[in-house]
């Protein structure tokens, strides 16, 4: 077959009355598959000849496609009967199966049945024989947290009056400790008492009234007599030894 340029311009010319599927696939080798011809064959015999060589080689093709398609089938088919068969086979041994699992689990079910009736006797025996014993050990633990109960109420009483006793030995040992030096009124000459630290207007005017009116009273005075002092006092209760005003009234005596 002579093939003709394809730079030919009328060979890529449309022809009249041809549909643009057309045009287009007479461009390809493969148009004759198409029903259309091959517009660059060398001639018009020639290309009637290619049109027909490809006709028969698509018959050919139908042809052994459908072969194909047929034993295709035909395997299918086989295919199906084997699953079919094996289907019916599984679905037997599937019955047979659950025949013998249902009897295996009604046994399973009556020894547990069994098992069960022995456990809960055996439990309802174990409760009564704990519900025994903790009845012994109730009794036996009222009894000791009564005994207990008594015996600490007696050592709260006993505490209770120590303590008392205690406060009132306090008590008079501070009476005794009252300081000698104490002014029964208002000296001539005094010291300002709020010099000491820790001394306001109210705590002054309170150590006035006890009889306090000296630096030299404070410095002679003694632990137990400083003491007296704080018991006296209606507030600032401990500054007396917090702020330490023996040895502050000693140091301001010096100067």
């Amino acid at each position: 077959m002579t093939l003709l340029p394809i730079f030919e311009p009328g060979r890529w010319a449309p022809k009249t009355n041809e549909s643009p599927f057309e045009y287009w696939a007479s461009l390809s080798p493969a148009a004759p598959f198409f029903g259309v011809a091959w517009r660059f064959a060398a001639d018009p015999k020639e290309a009637e000849s290619l049109n027909a060589g490809m006709a028969e080689m698509s018959r050919a093709i139908t042809e052994q496609m459908s072969k194909s398609v047929k034993v295709a089938a035909e395997m299918t088919e086989s295919l199906a009967t084997v699953a079919q068969t094996r289907m019916k086979t599984a679905a037997q041994a599937a019955d047979a199966a659950e025949v013998v699992t249902a009897k295996s689990m009604q046994k399973s079910v009556e020894a547990a049945a069994d098992i069960g009736g022995a456990v809960s006797d055996m439990t309802f025996k174990s409760v009564r024989a704990a519900a025994d014993v903790s009845d012994t050990v109730n009794i036996s633990t009222r009894r000791q947290v009564k005994q207990a109960t008594e015996a600490s109420e007696a050592m709260g009483e006993r505490a209770q009056k120590s303590a008392e006793a205690a406060a009132d030995y306090a008590d008079e040992v501070v009476k005794m400790a009252k300081p000698s030096n104490l002014f029964a009124k208002a000296p001539d000459m005094f010291d300002d008492l709020k010099m000491i630290r820790g001394v306001g207007p109210k705590l002054e005017r309170e150590l006035n009234q006890m009889g306090i009116y000296s630096f030299d009273q404070i410095s002679k005075f003694t632990e137990a007599n400083l003491a007296w002092v704080d018991a006296n006092l209606t507030a600032f209760k401990g500054r007396p030894f917090r702020d330490n005003w023996i040895e502050q009234a000693m140091s301001l005596m010096k100067h």
